[in-house]
């Protein structure tokens, strides 16, 4: 049984080909640990997707789908051999399962993480039995799940940004944090990997594939103090370069230091505002001067620090901007990325859009991009205090400031 995991194109981005498909290399490796050929197809930052998905043949397909993504994987299910089992997954998914099953031709939407659930749904498929349309794969244990299966892709056709070849690493899933913002694919059960086999990893990345630069890409690598001292205590000696983005509040200048020893060169923190207003609006559970505090011990250190930001969240007003001027002017961040607000499918804003003020979310999932060319995102809501132009002002006039202040760094 033959079967081909696609990754869909996302032409809306700066660059589509930053990151590699780890998602499906971790599905490609539960399928393979169960006897089933696999092949990764990947369609990013092709310009003939569509005549390349019509060549592709296999008994069964799995996409992945993003919000944004989903007039893009509409169509390649429309592509696919119509006598093909067409399963759909992702975060999109997850949490719009029947919606997305209406709106498509696929045969089986899985939601949640799937890894297990996968290998079980393509197991009865071919033994005959009857499938369900919708499968909740819950949360896995990661620690019982195979490493991505890299070799399935060719690793140099990536370029996340770091000086030098890089690529990513998952060292954990999910988070405990609830901010207003976020959709939470992998759960608030946060689930750590042992040290020994974050480790073992990154030696095989070393040795096997010549990384010498690493992307921690977990939501949080932080949190748990202890088993980040333990990793940082193996991979002292080993002379690579590491980038991270931990939570502002779960680091201090101690840890910051010995972060810094292990090879850690940059680290990215979700600031989101300036604003202590819009902060408790997202419900970020965090507050300014932490932020502050954060930047300043981890250029005391010698990191390259890096800020996330969000412009137009239900309650942004010229004030609050002018506070994230006057945030980025005191710290002086050395890279910055500013995304749109997007209300996404599971956040508490689509849910609850009654408490943001929130009086229109658009049903156009193309345009559900926070960042793409140009620097621009979607527009796909609005509140009773603001319209869709004023969305557009209040993020034209952040952006002006940040490119005038520092050239953009995607990533």
């Amino acid at each position: 049984m033959q079967i081909i995991l696609i990754n869909p194109p996302s032409p809306f981005l700066a660059d589509d080909r930053a990151q590699p498909p780890t998602g499906l290399m971790y599905l490609a490796a539960s399928l393979e640990a169960n006897g089933f050929k696999v092949h990764i197809e990947d369609l990013a930052g092709r310009n003939d997707w569509q005549e390349r998905t019509s060549e592709l043949e296999a008994d069964v397909f799995g996409v992945t789908c993003s919000t944004p993504n989903f007039p893009i994987v509409k169509r390649i299910a429309e592509l696919l051999p119509k006598n093909s089992l067409k399963i759909v997954g992702g975060p999109h998914v997850t949490f719009l399962p029947s919606e997305t099953l209406e709106m498509t031709v696929f045969d089986i939407a899985v939601q949640n993480e799937g890894e297990f659930i996968l290998s079980e749904t393509v197991k009865d498929y071919k033994d005959g039995k009857r499938l369900k349309r919708i499968y909740n794969g819950s949360l896995v244990d990661i620690n019982k799940i195979p490493s991505p299966a890299r070799h399935l892709v060719n690793l140099t056709d990536y370029h996340p940004e770091m000086e030098g070849a890089a690529t990513t690493v998952f060292t954990s899933r999910g988070c405990p944090y609830s901010c207003g913002f976020c959709c939470k694919i992998t759960g608030n059960i946060v689930r750590f990997r042992t040290a020994e086999s974050v480790v073992e990893e990154i030696k095989l990345l070393i040795n096997k594939y010549s990384f010498r630069n690493i992307i921690f890409e977990d939501d949080n690598f932080c949190l748990n103090r202890a088993r980040v001292k333990k990793i940082c205590e193996e991979l002292r000696d080993f002379g690579i370069n590491i980038r991270i983005c931990p939570r502002a509040d779960s680091v201090d200048k101690e840890l910051l230091k010995i972060l810094r020893k292990a090879g850690v060169s940059e680290i990215s923190y979700g600031v989101e505002s300036g604003s202590q207003k819009i902060l408790n609006l997202m419900n970020k559970k965090l507050t300014v001067d932490t932020s502050r505090e954060a930047i300043e011990s981890a250029k005391e250190v010698g990191m390259i620090v890096k800020i996330y930001l969000i412009v137009g969240f239900p309650g942004e007003t010229e004030e609050t901007v002018e506070e994230t001027k006057w945030f980025v002017e005191e710290t002086k961040p050395d890279k910055w990325l500013l995304q749109n607000f997007i209300p996404y499918p599971g956040t508490d804003v689509w849910n609850r859009p009654e408490k943001y003020g929130v009086t229109w979310i658009s049903k156009d999932y193309g345009s559900f991009y926070t960042v793409g060319r140009g620097g621009k995102g979607g527009i796909v809501f609005r509140t009773e205090e603001m319209d869709e132009e004023r969305i557009r002002i209040l993020h034209d006039n952040l952006y002006a400031f940040l490119m005038n202040y520092k050239p953009m760094h995607r990533g």
